[in-house]
């Protein structure tokens, strides 16, 4: 599935976080259940998003669009792609 983050999310504390609102997300799962009523994506089964060089893996990943909020489960591997000026 591809997907935008809700820009109307509000952004993290920090500024910063795994995804970029606005921005696509690949993701990719044995299976994936979607309401868009509330905005909640379930990714289960080998469960993996792709941003750019960003990704999370795991059993399960669950995204919240409507308050840009993502949580993995089981065996979750990330990965976070710093901006060259932050390094």
């Amino acid at each position: 599935s591809f997907f935008k983050p809700g820009a109307r999310a509000p952004a993290s504390p920090s500024g910063q976080g795994l995804f970029e609102a606005g921005q696509p997300i690949a993701g990719a799962s044995s299976r994936l259940q979607y309401s868009r009523t509330t905005g909640l994506a379930v990714y289960q089964g080998a469960a993996y998003l792709r941003q750019g060089e960003s990704s999370l893996a795991g059993d399960r990943i669950e995204f919240d669009d409507r308050r840009s909020d993502v949580r993995a489960t089981g065996k979750v591997v990330s990965r976070l792609d710093l901006d060259p000026e932050d390094r």
